[in-house]
């Protein structure tokens, strides 16, 4: 179903924006200093997820792609991960996976 996400990789995208609004900026491999305009317009941390995570999921499909290349993972994390990212394929259309809109926040 086109616009669907799996659970796992809403899971991940939840996690990567809570952590995005913690200063983690994975968009520059470091950690960054919210402006106070970010701030503002984000809100609390759950109000940020909540509204940006959609933002995060194509983001997520790559950290979990890289997952299955890792030695220490198990192979039914895998398996839990290939199959979400087979789901996901072709779910989101080229104007959906755009860049992200939380980057104009900043």
């Amino acid at each position: 179903m086109p616009g669907r996400t799996t659970k796992l990789v809403k899971h991940t995208a939840k996690e990567l924006a809570g952590a995005f609004y913690d200063g983690q900026d994975m968009f520059r491999d470091g950690r960054m200093t919210r402006t106070e305009r970010f701030r503002i317009k984000a809100g609390s941390q759950s109000q940020f997820v909540a509204t940006y995570w959609k933002d995060f999921v194509v983001l997520a499909r790559g950290t979990l792609a890289q997952m299955l290349n890792d030695p220490g993972r198990s192979q039914a994390d895998k398996d839990a991960i290939y199959d979400a990212l087979l789901e996901e394929r072709g779910a989101y259309t080229d104007e959906q996976l755009a860049a992200p809109s939380i980057i104009q926040l900043n």
